[in-house]
């Protein structure tokens, strides 16, 4: 459903229109949540990508999503360190931190 709008957002206001990029945005942010970390640091390089353009380097909006960027190939660093220990539940722990992100 999220990507439908997301197409949707696009094929109405461009692929380069701010509010566009942050649907971008938004849904990387999902996947990132969800630790589908593939789709959200895919969605993030476009997002960062298009915002810059956009907005320039140091908007406020680019600058949070390059942060969100980082932190989503952290957390994707941390769980692939955490699934090479069997006796570790990353679900568990995944859920631990987003808990502790709050």
């Amino acid at each position: 459903m999220h990507r439908q709008t997301l197409a949707q957002s696009e094929k109405v206001l461009g692929h380069e229109h701010p509010n566009a990029l942050t649907s971008v945005h938004c849904l990387a942010r999902l996947f990132a949540h969800r630790h589908r970390y593939h789709e959200a640091l895919t969605l993030y390089d476009r997002a960062s990508a298009g915002d810059q353009a956009v907005l320039g380097q140091d908007h406020p909006t680019t600058r949070a999503c390059r942060q969100h960027h980082a932190d989503a190939l952290a957390s994707q660093d941390r769980a692939s360190h955490l699934s090479y220990c069997p006796s570790v539940d990353v679900t568990e722990v995944g859920r631990q931190m987003s808990q502790g992100a709050k």
